[in-house]
């Protein structure tokens, strides 16, 4: 108190006082927005849980066998009531290397290679349905054994993906190839292309963090 009496006595009544105006002012402020932030991270953490239509989600970032026992092994577990999988692959495959795409034979020049799979159709993204529906319901497309073929999605800006867009219409077959030396070249994946689509980035990413909770990040094209 002697010190306050002395700090007033030195800085003039007024000086003092508007000091002691502003550092309330500024400690009210940082307490309100330390609140505020506190109570928003909350309401958006809330938020991304409720999105998630999955109470459990268990990720596996090794090698996956052929007979994976994971699945089966959560089904066996008491109050488990539904369990699907979903699969995220992605690759980068530099020009020139030995591990290569291609479509229907010819290389496909792109930096990025991200596959995706689900157990249940409804699971994957919105675009992606919308495409295996449409050929379910095509007879042509059935006849032809496309519907139980995949979806190839270029996803990307404009500007970067509409000349591939156009030049795969009509792709017949998506492969991995393996260089092994500098002569031998072995199709180590192949897989039926049934339609090509535009597929938006942010939305990729956006499904994803809906999904699992956890963003895999879909790069730039």
């Amino acid at each position: 108190m002697r010190l306050t009496l002395r700090l007033m006595a030195v800085l003039g009544k007024r000086a003092f006082l508007s000091f002691a105006v502003v550092t309330f002012l500024v400690g009210a402020l940082l307490a309100a927005v330390e609140i505020t932030s506190r109570h928003a991270l909350k309401l958006f953490v809330e938020d991304q849980l409720g999105r998630i239509p999955w109470d459990f989600a268990v990720y596996q970032t090794g090698a996956v066998t052929v007979e994976d026992e994971i699945p089966a092994r959560m089904r066996s577990l008491g109050g488990i009531q539904h369990v699907e999988r979903l699969a995220f692959l992605r690759a980068s495959f530099p020009a020139g290397g030995q591990v290569g795409a291609t479509v229907d034979g010819n290389p496909l020049a792109t930096p990025w290679i991200c596959m995706l799979a689900a157990s249940d159709p409804s699971l994957l993204p919105p675009k992606l349905q919308f495409a295996l529906g449409s050929l379910k319901q095509d007879p042509a497309a059935a006849s032809d054994g496309k519907s139980e073929a995949g979806i190839l999605a270029l996803v990307g800006p404009e500007r970067a993906i509409s000349g591939a867009f156009l030049a795969l219409q009509g792709a017949k077959q998506f492969g991995i190839t393996v260089s092994i030396g500098n002569v031998e070249k072995r199709v180590a994946f192949t897989a039926p292309v049934a339609a090509v689509i535009r597929q938006d980035r942010d939305e990729l990413n956006r499904w994803l963090m809906d999904q699992t909770g956890s963003i895999a990040f879909i790069p730039y094209v």
